[in-house]
Parts: C-alpha cells; structure tokens; sequence
C-alpha cells in the first residue's frame, strides 16, 4: 500500500486567503499489501471560510477609568486587566449571554501582563522596576502566592504553559531574560531557571477571531471551545460593552482534546476515497468538509480500494482493514470517527455477524481513546447481496442509534450507484455527505 497524501478540497474559488487554516486529509491508495500505518501528513492552504460566522452573543461594560491592559481566561471566568484602581476584574461567561461582573482585586504595583490556566489567574506587576507573579484564584476570587521576579521592565509577557509551568519574559539590566516558575503549589510559586538573551516578547498586534468585525479596535482575545461552537472572549479599547463574547458555530460535536480545532476521521473502502481513479466528483468526505467550510474544522480520510471492517480473508489486500485505519487515525487526534465499510467483507463471504462484531469491536477501541465512532449504513445494491446489506444495516442503526447515516434505504441502483451496484455515482456521494451534514453540520 501506498500513502498518496492530498487536500482537503474546499468549496471555494480564488486564492487562498492569508487567514485560512491549514487542512489536513490524508487519502491511502491501495498498491502494495505491505504498508498499513500512515505516518505522514501534508498541510495545504484551506481557503477562507465564509459558511460559519461568527456571532456576538454577550456584552459587557468593565468598570473603571483606566485603560485595559489585556484578559485571561480561567475555566468559565474571565479575568480583565487595566491599568488604575482596581486592576483586576473577574467576570463570570458560563452563561455567554449574560456574563456577570463577580468582583474586583488589586495588584500590587502596576499590572502589566496576563494568563490563565484551570482555575489560576497569573498576574505581572512592577513597583519600583522591580516585578512580581501573583497568582489569582478566579474561583475564590482572592490573591493566594505571589513571588518577587527581580528587575524586569516592560514590555513583559506571561505564559501558563501548563498547570505547573508559567514562564515571565521581559526586559533585565542586560538584555531580554525569560524566568521559568513552578507554580504547581499556587500558594508557594518559585523561580525554577533563569534564561539570558531571550527574544523580546513580541507585539500583540491584533487578536485573530476569523470573520469577526467589532468595528472597534481589538486589543485582546481568548477562546476555548464549548460543545459543538468556538467561543471567544474579546476586549475592545471602546469604553462601551468593553468585553464581547463571540461564538463561531463550527460542527455538531466537541472539540474533546481541547486544540481548537474540530477534527474528523473519515475511514472507509472505495466509496470513501476522495476522487478515486474512476470517480467524476469528489467523495462525500471532502464534500461535507466543503460544506462546513470553516478554518477550524479539519478532516482526516483514511480508505483503501477493497478495506473491510473485519479482518481481510484475501491475501493479496492484507492490511486494508478497518482496524488498521483507526490505529493510523488515532495519531492525528480526531474527535470522531465515521466508518464507512461492509461492501467488501459481503463479497467475502463474511456474515452480518460479523460485520456488525467488528464495528463493535472498532468502537470500543475509538471509546477508550475519548473518541465517539459513527458507522454509515453498507452497500451494495445488487441481487442475492442485499439481504446481508439489509440485516446488518438493521443492526447497526439500533446499535449507533443517533451516530448512523445511510447510503442504502432512500438510494436507488439507477439513480445513487454506477453501473456495478456498489460503487456510488456523483449522486450517491453527494447524497452521502448531506446525511453527514445533517448529522455533523454546526446547529
């Protein structure tokens, strides 16, 4: 087998816009039986997004006469900087529309930079040229350590880069220095190493929320993900509904590895391939991707010519099955998988039984990794075969109750397939992907 990596093909004309994501697919084409892991990966420009938009869902106004410095996001609470007294706000957005102001605290000094992680707030201050890290508990809403970072001017940047390590940049006596803390005992933060010739924190220039068009300048954005929808926390420098909360509808299922990105796995035989050598039109992976359509969602297409859900009886395909296209998939992090197999295993003679066991068995190998697995009804349409099509497409709708589409009831052999019975035309691709649509497209 061969591994033939190609785009995501995009429902768009033109160039490709500055601000578009990277996409990933992967298409595996079958040719050699010896190879059956993909491990490579190829990124092209994805055109801008124009079927999501983004909407303004919540407003807020930030008391206080200073100017905003920045925010952080700390679970459900947002923590908003500013310079004068107080300096720190903390807001409340598990309800996006209708955040509410929880209080106010003060840092000691001027502040001058911000991050969140879990609960914590990680605030910088100066007084004197000399600056500190205190460190916020957003859900007690009190200061509880603080640790003293020495001389540092701004501009000062601090990174939570994970629950027990935030990194200070900022300006020393001789040069830009980077101090890294271990703040896995919030109540006792300490200096862990001390980098010389750092680079300077770079400017914040203008927060990336794709689409979006306050008409006001934007001075900082977080975000994170709630179910199916990008939801992102905006500061403005205009003094009215200071803070926007915006969401971005992306897909109907979560970002479950937390990235930001909504990631599917579209795993299959032929009829899965995207634009195989037969094909005249792109395959219904690639058209539901099109029809999604945003930066923040990425499709991952793992199928082969011949792959079955069970294991292969044919020695000449060996390796093409499905539960090698899931260990290839898992790498990449999809937060859902679709099987689309079946055809292949009923030309093998293998039973409903079986092909509905292996689902199962895929499926719980998907479940221990976080990962829901969807299943596509099997095909083909032609003479004694269609009983076996029908009984484990039986099975299998009362097995992934709410996660099944069809390509077999409401398809016809004339209308959906090509001439063969089993290898869907334009049509049935097209019609494939709108029952993923409907089932995966943002609500």
């Amino acid at each position: 087998m061969s591994f033939v990596p190609t785009k995501s093909r995009q429902a768009c004309t033109g160039s490709c816009g500055a601000g578009g994501r990277w996409r990933r697919t992967l298409a595996l084409l079958a040719a050699s039986p010896l190879l059956f892991l993909a491990s490579v990966l190829l990124a092209g420009p994805a055109c801008e997004a124009r079927a999501g938009s983004p909407v303004e869902i919540g407003a807020l106004d930030i008391p206080g006469a200073g100017r905003p410095i920045g925010l952080a996001r700390a679970g459900s609470r947002v923590a908003v900087g500013r310079r004068g007294s107080p300096d720190l706000w903390l807001v409340e957005t598990s309800d996006p529309a209708a955040p509410q102001i929880l209080g106010s605290l003060e840092i000691a000094g001027t502040l001058r930079a911000l991050a969140g992680r879990d609960r914590w707030v990680y605030a910088v201050g100066t007084r004197g040229g000399i600056a500190r890290l205190h460190v916020v508990d957003a859900l007690d809403r009190v200061e509880v350590g603080a640790v003293e970072l020495g001389r540092l001017a701004p501009p000062l940047k601090v990174q939570a880069e994970t629950s027990s390590r935030v990194r200070v940049t900022g300006r020393g006596l001789q040069g830009y220095v980077t101090l890294v803390l271990d703040v896995a005992d919030p109540w006792q933060p300490s200096i862990v190493e001390f980098l010389m010739d750092s680079a300077a924190p770079s400017p914040p220039g203008a927060p990336a929320v794709p689409d979006y068009d306050p008409g006001t300048p934007v001075l900082a954005a977080v975000w994170e993900t709630r179910g199916g929808s990008r939801l992102w926390d905006v500061l403005l420098l205009d003094r009215r509904r200071e803070l926007r909360l915006v969401e971005r509808k992306v897909a109907n299922f979560a970002d479950i590895n937390g990235d930001g990105i909504f990631r599917l796995a579209c795993l299959g035989d032929s009829n899965t391939l995207d634009r195989p050598a037969w094909a005249e039109a792109p395959g219904w992976c690639a058209l539901l991707a099109a029809g999604i359509d945003d930066p923040f969602f990425e499709r991952v297409e793992i199928a082969e010519i011949g792959a079955t859900v069970t294991a292969q009886t044919v020695p000449e395909l060996a390796g093409r099955e499905a539960r090698y296209h899931l260990l290839s998939a898992l790498p990449f992090e999809p937060d859902i998988v679709v099987m689309a197999y079946g055809t292949n295993d009923i030309f093998q003679l293998r039973g409903t039984g079986a092909i509905v066991a292996a689902y199962l068995e895929h499926e719980a190998t998907a479940l221990s990794a976080g990962i829901t697995q969807f299943a596509v009804s099997t095909t083909p349409r032609v003479g004694e075969t269609n009983a076996i099509s029908i009984a484990s497409n039986t099975l299998l709708r009362e097995a992934f109750a709410g996660r099944f589409f069809e390509s077999f009831d409401g398809y016809t052999l004339a209308e959906h397939f090509r001439a063969d019975g089993y290898h869907l035309n334009a049509a049935g691709q097209r019609k494939r992907a709108e029952e993923a649509l409907a089932l995966l497209g943002p609500r």
